[in-house]
């Protein structure tokens, strides 16, 4: 039986870089598949990123699509969605067709839904783990928190080498564009006068996403996790493939295991950097 709600096969439609003002659009697109996303979001990702869409010839927006550069060594691909009335027609080929020819970087990371995994694996995308989340109420908080310190200013710079140790790829635009969004509490773990790990939260649809997490000891990490997490009514984590110390924090609080989404990269030799470093995600959309 023909699905009456699809347009012809010859489907007109063009694709060109998401604005500002596209925000309610893409907000549009995300409630019409079920994806539910704030306006606010929408300008952080594109005051880092660069947005595309594809459109009908009178404007009406089909689908989005988002690349976050990071340098040339890696780009983040994100916000792929199609309205479901206008899906199988080509519009996520092409919409990653042009963000392929456009990122200009040597490896592509994405987090993928499973029916999204099959528009991938075409582009050159292999399976790579899997992100797993975490939410709820924490609850017996108590970790050593002797070296842990508030972030200031003046840690930043520290802070965005060693995310780029850990990402392999220079995230600078996006660490400073932290300042301008909902925080909900950033630390630092110091020792002999060197920042060594360091976590922040943020504001998120109700509950305080801990992430990113970055620290090359599993110590160090659960101390940022619980202290992130401290005071907080309800905690959501989006955890690095293979993070088991930060899974085993989870349980231990007494968070949910949620749903899990498969991390696909393209590229000669995978994800750069020192991975293990790499904890919790500041959230799908960013790595």
């Amino acid at each position: 039986m023909t699905d009456a709600r699809l347009e012809p096969l010859d489907l007109r439609f063009r694709v060109r870089q998401l604005r500002a003002q596209d925000v309610p659009a893409c907000v549009d697109v995300a409630n019409a598949v079920g994806w539910s996303t704030e306006p606010d979001k929408w300008r952080w990702m594109l005051s880092v990123g660069r947005g595309y869409g594809a459109e009908l010839e009178e404007g009406t927006l089909l689908g989005t699509l988002l690349v976050i550069p990071y340098g040339t060594e890696l780009a983040m691909i994100a916000m792929m969605i199609v309205r479901s009335t206008h899906q199988r027609q080509g519009i996520g080929r092409a919409l990653m067709e042009g963000a392929i020819a456009s990122s200009g970087c040597s490896v592509l990371c994405l987090y993928a839904t499973a029916a999204g995994q099959k528009l991938y694996r075409p582009f050159g995308f292999v399976d790579d783990g899997a992100t797993t989340r975490f939410e709820g109420e924490p609850k017996n908080l108590g970790s050593d928190l002797v070296a842990l310190r508030t972030m200031s200013g003046a840690d930043i710079p520290h802070v965005i080498e060693l995310d780029e140790e850990a990402q392999g790829a220079r995230r600078e635009r996006l660490v400073n564009s932290f300042e301008g969004q909902p925080r909900d509490g950033a630390y630092v773990v110091e020792r002999s006068g060197r920042v060594v790990g360091f976590g922040m939260a943020f504001v998120e649809q109700g509950a305080r996403r801990l992430g990113p997490i970055v620290a090359a000891r599993d110590d160090d990490a659960v101390a940022l996790a619980d202290r992130l997490a401290a005071g907080a009514d309800r905690v959501r984590l989006d955890l690095e493939p293979g993070e088991e110390p930060l899974r085993a924090w989870a349980r231990a609080r007494g968070l949910d295991e949620g749903e899990s989404s498969p991390r696909m990269t393209r590229g000669p030799a995978g994800l750069p950097g020192a991975r293990t470093m790499s904890r919790a995600l500041l959230g799908r959309p960013f790595g």
